[in-house]
């Protein structure tokens, strides 16, 4: 997941940093130096 944030972002996230896709939205939550060690995923009603 971690992974697939960095790709979307193109470049190293700050917490709070976010994206969406597929009715989902992944928020980084807490950052360890440059690893991103938690990440919310939430379901986005429509």
């Amino acid at each position: 997941i971690a992974g697939y944030l960095l790709g979307r972002l193109g470049r190293i996230p700050a917490v709070g940093d976010a994206v969406e896709v597929d009715g989902v939205r992944l928020e980084v939550r807490e950052m360890d130096n440059l690893r991103i060690s938690k990440v919310l995923l939430e379901r986005i009603e429509k």
